[in-house]
């Protein structure tokens, strides 16, 4: 029988305007209605992608832009092309602009920096209203130092205009202090969906034949080889590779790899025995959906530490391993199933942080609401004293 967890934890209700409507650009990719539908399905985490709609619970109105990745050819080239000249998704953001003008939106919201510097750039030319724009960026620092002077030169620019430019990543968010971006930076910790993922009480078994270990993700952070080095052709571990991107080269007797949708990785991890996340050095918290699933569902993690995890969790509630540790992660595996009781512990103590802390869509919509009434009050506050002044020489 699997046996939920049930945590509370206080906190203090969010003074939102009832009235507030905010209009949030995903990737052009995200379809909301087909999500819908593939959430009803089983196949996908929460109603609309990354929880946005939770706002709703705190008296906002949600909006969201339409999917533009059509399978057009002539849309594809046009949007290829811009992306390539810009570094950022103009086309998606044009497709939209009409949407979001008419939305009469009092706040833009965008899931990453593709979206969000195509918003400044259609403010910055008066094609959209100057409303506040929110967004999480994620990549930025990490291919900062890549992208050429023009491009950095550009992205600065438009990003001295931006309300808010807010980050996952304790790293990511130091970074950008570093260098001034934006008029305000702020670090807004993501979460998972509870509708998919409530939390389970751990089991943890004492291995009797081998370790079963399930590795997920597909981002460009994930280092497969030192997964390869640390359990490639040991018949006391037995790994499954959920992912479009682990290297067929890479595959061995007991390690297999596929890709999965929410129906299946649900089915891996109550699979397994453990949850190995294993990364390359990144700046963003690459691997922060994995970990918080894998503590949800009540499994020892085993992490690199890298890209800002342990402001998520601390090492004594997740094992966490150096860089490309091949023998230091195969230890850890070891170590996490050698004393099940100690383990059992760490994964409470880490369930009691994720709720604590609410690393969870709600919490990551609640962040959003908040940044938003202050950024507004931010606003109203600067205009009173303009508003006054006109009153004032009006009434002489």
């Amino acid at each position: 029988m699997i046996e939920t967890v049930r945590i509370s934890s206080e906190h203090k209700p969010v003074c939102a305007n009832t009235h507030r409507h905010v209009f949030v650009l995903l990737s052009a990719e995200l379809d909301v209605e087909v999500w819908r539908r593939r959430f009803a399905d089983g196949e996908v985490p929460g109603p609309t992608p990354y929880g946005y709609h939770n706002a709703e619970r705190y008296g906002y109105r949600v909006s969201f832009g339409r999917s533009t990745s059509l399978p057009h050819q002539a849309r594809s080239l046009i949007a290829r092309s811009l992306y390539r000249l810009f570094g950022f998704d103009l086309a998606h953001a044009w497709n939209n602009r009409r949407a979001m003008v008419e939305s009469g939106a009092d706040a833009f919201w965008a899931h990453t920096e593709r979206e969000f510097l195509a918003i400044l750039m259609l403010r910055r030319l008066g094609l959209l209203p100057d409303v506040p724009v929110i967004s999480q960026m994620i990549w930025i620092a990490d291919v900062w130092k890549d992208i050429g002077m023009l491009r950095r030169a550009l992205f600065t620019w438009l990003m001295a205009r931006a309300e808010i430019c807010a980050f996952n990543s304790p790293v990511n968010e130091a970074f950008a202090r570093e260098r001034g971006w934006g008029r305000r930076i702020e670090l807004v910790e993501f979460g998972i969906s509870l509708e998919s993922f409530p939390l389970l009480a751990p089991r943890v078994r004492r291995p009797v034949d081998n370790i079963r270990v399930l590795v997920i993700g597909n981002d460009r952070h994930r280092d497969w080889l030192t997964v390869h080095a640390a359990f490639a052709n040991r018949p006391e571990f037995e790994v499954r590779v959920a992912s479009t991107t682990y290297p067929s080269t890479l595959l061995c007797d007991n390690i297999v790899a596929a890709p999965g949708n929410q129906l299946v990785v649900r089915k891996l991890y109550e699979w397994s025995d453990l949850v190995v996340i294993p990364l390359h050095h990144n700046m963003h918290v690459s691997g922060s959906t994995v970990i918080c699933e894998s503590v949800a569902m009540g499994k020892p993690v085993v992490a690199t530490h890298t890209g800002g995890l342990s402001h998520y969790f601390s090492h004594d509630q997740v094992f966490f391993v150096p860089i490309g540790g091949a023998a230091e992660m195969r230890a850890a595996a070891i170590e996490a199933m050698a004393n099940p009781e100690a383990t059992e512990l760490r994964i409470r103590s880490a369930q009691q942080r994720m709720m604590d802390r609410q690393y969870t869509t709600l919490g990551y919509a609640r962040r959003h609401v908040e940044l938003t009434e202050s950024v507004l009050t931010e606003c109203r506050s600067a205009e009173a004293p303009q508003r006054a002044t006109i009153d004032t020489s009006s009434a002489g």
